[in-house]
């Protein structure tokens, strides 16, 4: 007697949904960046500016989540929360402002997080130099940079 077709998959099922999706990379994802992290591995957050932050992980590891909107008042109150369902934190998920009222806090403005990438002490420290600046593009490899100034008419004979 062979088994329900269903009944062969779920198992399979239930092993994908039980491996953690935190710390690996998206197979759909066209960069480096991961769409959730393990909560439980977290150890801080700093805010870096209105739409970065970083989670600084165990193992040494730091994400920096750009975030696909501007969450403005996050720079200045410097502090958030979360809820999750589950052990991780994902690119789905949202934060809130923790905003400072006569000495008690309050849940402020909601911000969804964006994808998290895998950070490097000198692009950490860029952040920090940046502060409140937006990211600035990167040219492609291999493309030249040239200025763009004002020229100024040479009188003509």
């Amino acid at each position: 007697m062979s088994k329900p077709l269903f009944m062969l998959i779920l198992p399979a099922c239930l092993m994908a949904a039980n491996s953690s999706a935190a710390d690996e990379v998206d197979d759909d994802a066209d960069d480096s960046s991961i769409r959730c992290i393990n909560t439980r591995s977290l150890k801080t957050t700093e805010v870096v500016n209105d739409s970065n932050l970083l989670f600084y992980m165990t193992g040494k590891k730091v994400y920096l989540n750009v975030m696909p909107r501007e969450c403005r008042g996050l720079s200045r109150e410097r502090r958030f929360s979360y809820s999750t369902n589950g052990r991780s934190l994902c690119s789905s998920d949202a934060i809130r402002i923790l905003t400072d009222s006569g000495g008690s806090l309050h849940q402020g403005k909601l911000c969804r997080l964006g994808r998290f990438y895998l950070t490097s002490k000198e692009e950490i420290a860029a952040a920090r130099e940046r502060g409140s600046e937006p990211p600035r593009a990167k040219p492609p490899a291999g493309a030249e940079v040239e200025e763009i100034g004002t020229e100024t008419d040479e009188a003509e004979d």
